[in-house]
């Protein structure tokens, strides 16, 4: 949670850039690359579908019994710590996707189509789009685990389940293309800082 304090000139700028670039989203691309994108992803309906289970929150439960049950099974402290680790990256994730979620009011597509409308301070569920909840849970998850296991088939395969929680998202109508950008972007960073603190702890 402190560790935005201890960003050095690279961190600042890579924000800064995503700031920016969500920004330029929101402002010029969202309304007309929302359903190009949806179209363009339709044949991969199934596959979307899986997406969406691994960003839901039941679909949580998947990998964390997985990594606790095997530690249990096999005696080995790091697969039960993994799962641990895994909840608490997502307590952070859930915070900050939150917090946004409420300040910012977005409308998702489906209210009136326009990516501009906002209605800050709100509890409506249709105005939460920004950012992606399901995008940043399953980034989080698939940088986690990539981060820390470090192994390239098991790394591709996660961010292939994530990546296509995203596009489900956009192809369902319940976000915009900035929406799971801010949101991949944002578990990303969550899931492997949470991995290198792990992977460090005494």
């Amino acid at each position: 949670l402190r560790s935005p304090l201890a960003w050095d000139a690279r961190g600042k700028g890579l924000f800064a850039g995503t700031v920016a670039l969500t920004g330029a989203l929101i402002l010029w691309a969202d309304g007309p690359l929302q359903e190009p994108v949806g179209e363009a992803v339709a044949p991969l309906a199934p596959l979307l579908q899986v997406g969406e289970a691994f960003g839901d929150h039941p679909g949580r439960i998947l990998p964390f019994g997985l990594l606790l049950g095997y530690g249990l099974w096999t005696g080995e402290a790091f697969h039960c710590s993994s799962a641990f680790y895994l909840l608490g990256a997502w307590a952070v994730a859930g915070v900050w996707v939150t917090g946004l979620k409420v300040l910012t009011g977005r409308a998702r597509p489906y209210v009136a189509g326009d990516p501009h409308l906002f209605r800050p301070l709100g509890f409506s569920s249709a105005y939460r789009s920004f950012p992606s909840g399901h995008t940043i849970s399953a980034f989080t998850t698939a940088a986690f685990l990539a981060a820390r296991y470090r192994r390239r088939d098991l790394a591709w395969a996660l961010y292939a389940l994530a990546a296509f929680t995203a596009l489900q998202r956009i192809y369902a109508d319940k976000h915009w293309v900035s929406d799971v950008f801010f949101g991949a972007v944002s578990g990303i960073y969550i899931g492997r800082l949470t991995a290198r603190l792990s992977l460090t702890a005494p």
